[in-house]
């Protein structure tokens, strides 16, 4: 019963210690400079992982690191080539895999080039380039997941913290009834709650050029919404994830209808029947007097009323407030009836001009008599 009893809890022992993946985090190819892989771990651990007795395969090759001194550091980073390896180790230049397991402690599986087999997608290496990854961590609330984008690295770290990611891209044209929209309103917003993600957007703004063009870079490799709107339209576009080295082209928007004329009288239309009216404190000084500064932060307090203290009394009391000041300023020197004229004299131009005779026969002028 003894021995029994050992056979169940084995097995439990063995569950209850994780492998953990995704230690692969750089590797070169380049047989001129040197054929190498680094081991980096995304988390960092309490202790540091023993490399001994770690397979190494790649394409047709088999090897083992038969360094017994050589440890992967917890944040840091391990390099394995040939100096530290016995067996065949070679790395294809164009196509290949690399794995790489350590019973109890880690495994490690990529292939390149991958176009998305495995969920992402690694490019083929180029001479003096190497293949690095950026990583970052996705908060899904009871647990952060990494999430890792590939890219080639013109100046290799091996050894070193991964740089020179350059983050993703986005661009494409707004064409309004087939023909370019300049100036239209384009804005990104990422879908997912990303772990510390500066120096990269996930929420940015920018206007369509003459020829309708606009374009987005520095984003995270997530998924956005993309929004293009103009008065009286818009839409709404979600993205699969985004990843460097497929930036993502030709993202456009296609829009038909008529278009809606922004005018004093639409303008003064939107005030009266909108219930916020706030917004409209940001229009320029000459036009409002100066009521950004108070009506930001009545909108500010109102906002940290609601998230923050959950108090729907002080919220309701700064918004009317900011609406106060902006009513204030808005009713300054008549400054809504002004804005409802037609600022074009020659449609509202109620002066008399002098008749000219178009007919078939020219003025009647008498000719004056000669002075004497």
């Amino acid at each position: 019963m003894r021995k029994l009893a050992a056979l169940y809890v084995l097995p439990a022992i063995i569950v209850a210690n994780p492998v953990w993946t995704d230690i692969i985090n750089e590797f070169q190819v380049d047989t001129v400079i040197d054929q190498q892989i680094e081991f980096h771990f995304p988390k960092s651990f309490p202790y540091a992982f023993p490399l001994a007795g770690a397979d190494v395969r790649t394409p047709g090759n088999y090897a083992y690191v038969d360094d017994t001194t050589l440890y992967l550091p917890s944040g840091g980073f391990a390099i394995i080539d040939t100096s530290v390896l016995d067996g065949a180790f070679f790395m294809p230049l164009d196509n290949g895999y690399i794995e790489t397991y350590l019973w109890e402690y880690f495994s490690g599986h990529i292939m390149y080039p991958d176009t998305g087999t495995n969920y992402t997608y690694i490019p083929a290496p180029l001479p003096g380039a190497s293949v690095a990854r950026y990583v970052m961590f996705v908060d899904y609330g009871n647990y952060e997941l990494p999430m890792f984008d590939w890219y080639l690295d013109y100046t290799p770290t091996l050894g070193y913290e991964n740089d020179d990611y350059s983050g993703c891209k986005i661009s494409g044209y707004v064409y309004f009834n087939g023909s370019p929209y300049e100036n239209a309103t384009v804005s990104v917003n990422c879908l997912e709650i990303i772990v510390d993600p500066d120096p990269f957007y996930m929420v940015c703004t920018t206007f369509t050029s003459v020829d309708g063009y606009y374009s987005f870079d520095s984003l995270l490799p997530s998924k956005y919404w993309i929004k293009a709107s103009f008065p009286g339209h818009y839409q709404y576009i979600g993205t699969t994830r985004l990843r460097t080295c497929r930036p993502l082209n030709d993202f456009n928007f296609y829009f038909t209808g008529i278009e809606e004329k922004q005018n004093a009288h639409t303008f003064l239309f939107k005030v009266a029947e909108s219930e916020d009216t706030t917004k409209l404190g940001f229009l320029k000084d000459e036009e409002l007097g100066m009521p950004k500064l108070p009506v930001r932060a009545h909108k500010s307090m109102a906002l940290v009323a609601d998230k923050i203290m959950g108090n729907k009394f002080f919220k309701d009391y700064f918004d009317a407030e900011a609406e106060i000041i902006t009513s204030t300023s808005l009713s300054r020197d008549a400054k809504l009836i002004e804005l409802a004229v037609i600022q074009r004299r020659e449609i509202a131009d109620m002066t008399k001009r002098k008749k000219v005779n178009k007919g078939w026969f020219t003025p009647k002028n008498k000719p004056e008599s000669p002075s004497i």
